[in-house]
């Protein structure tokens, strides 16, 4: 077997190898959502004349909001200066706001996913190293392994992206404690954040091993090698007989 070959075995080992990497962080950060929030002045007492002057706290009567699948953080600013962040369980806090159940499915989806990606890593290595008799264990158990993690991290992918659709986008992501007296603040914007993009980098990757394996499954197949050989051989026979003529 070619050392060509073997290559795309490796960079399924490393590509892999950077999905488990990816999953568990995007799973453990809390940066999926990231908002901003304002104040309502005219209930809340009034706007401050303090300015922040650190970029990581928000203006007078503006708040702060990041979130993942696990936990969140927020802060805010009642016109006389930052709170401390106060970090809480997604569970608990948007109880709410939307089935938190959802998140739980998300969370499973992704684990099954880096399950996966773990056995391809360790069967990529394998083939880039020998050659296995078993079918499961060679480049057609890398294929489904690849293809299971696919399927299984785009569940979890469109999931929240429907969830950011009908919940998030342009809707409130603060508790009822937040949004009444004597808080008074409102969700102003929320966007993805990088936890949210590390899951769609990981389906990407998913889709780019397949790919690789698809070529070097036609690399490998001898028709194919046939055919391109043939085509190879036509082109030559061709341009030799057209400088024969002109000749």
């Amino acid at each position: 077997m070619c050392l060509r070959y073997k290559t795309f075995f490796f960079l399924n080992f490393v590509t892999c190898l950077c999905i488990v990497i990816l999953l568990c962080t995007s799973i453990g950060t809390p940066h999926w959502i990231e908002a901003e929030s304002k104040r309502n002045s005219s209930l809340g007492g009034g706007v401050s004349n303090v300015i922040s002057t650190n970029d990581d706290e928000p203006g007078p009567n503006r708040g702060f909001i990041h979130f993942g699948v696990v936990r969140g953080c927020k802060i805010f600013n009642y016109g006389f200066g930052a709170r401390d962040y106060k970090c809480f369980k997604v569970s608990e806090e948007h109880a709410d706001l939307y089935p938190t159940g959802l998140l739980i499915v998300v969370i499973v989806f992704m684990v099954i996913a880096a399950i996966f990606a773990m056995v391809a890593t360790i069967f990529g290595m394998v083939n880039a190293i020998t050659r296995p008799i078993e079918a499961i264990h060679g480049p057609k158990g890398l294929f489904l392994w690849n293809g299971f993690g696919a399927i299984f991290s785009g569940i979890s992918l469109f999931m929240y992206v429907g969830l950011y659709y009908t919940t998030f986008e342009g809707k409130e992501v603060l508790n009822a404690e937040d949004t009444s007296q004597p808080n008074y603040f409102t969700t102003d914007s929320a966007n993805y954040g990088y936890s949210f993009w590390l899951l769609v980098t990981t389906f990407g990757l998913f889709c780019v091993n397949l790919i690789l394996l698809i070529i070097a499954h036609k690399m490998n197949d001898p028709n194919f090698r046939w055919r391109r050989r043939a085509q190879e051989v036509s082109t030559i026979q061709t341009t030799e007989l057209a400088q024969s003529i002109m000749y």
